[in-house]
């Protein structure tokens, strides 16, 4: 975890060096979500398409489409403040597998597939996929394949990893 959090720091005050890169503010308009350490530029205003500007060749670049300005749900991460899991998708899967999952958490506790979040037009859910360690919201454990619902300030906690939910 520790290692993780350097990481990012890391990165953090490397896109900084590369900020005298970018274009002119005059010229663009900075949009960056909470958290990210990447920053991306766009020209004119939405929908937005941009590029993320890293010094990363473009085809490394990632784009985050479609959003306004930054009301993307997330879980903020409890033991490394820097981590930040976006609810971009009407399904998104968390847990340790990376090739199977939409966002890998390295913990062994966190099982392979453990965790989906669902949106819906009423809001967001939360299901536990029969994990061996439980998932848990505010502190009770939720059952197996019931969907229960996320309000804003809800701590989740996935085994022993604990976020806060952010809508």
């Amino acid at each position: 975890m520790v290692g993780s959090c350097m990481e990012e720091f890391r990165k953090v005050t490397e896109n900084k060096a590369h900020e005298s890169d970018c274009k002119s503010h005059d010229e663009v308009k900075e949009i960056q979500p909470p958290g990210l350490s990447v920053r991306t530029y766009i020209e004119n205003s939405e929908p937005f398409s941009g590029t993320a500007h890293t010094g990363m060749g473009t085809q490394d670049r990632t784009v985050i489409l479609g959003y306004a300005s930054g009301n993307i749900p997330y879980l903020q991460s409890h033991s490394c403040p820097g981590e930040r899991i976006y609810i971009t998708k009407d399904s998104v899967l968390l847990g340790r597998l990376s090739d199977s999952v939409d966002y890998a958490i390295n913990n062994r506790a966190v099982g392979k597939i453990h965790a989906e979040i669902v949106r819906k037009d009423d809001g967001y859910y939360i299901i536990d996929l029969n994990s061996v360690n439980g998932t848990y919201v505010n502190n009770e454990r939720i059952t197996c394949s019931t969907e229960v619902k996320l309000k804003n300030g809800d701590i989740v906690t996935l085994a022993n990893e604990s976020y806060t939910f952010v809508v």
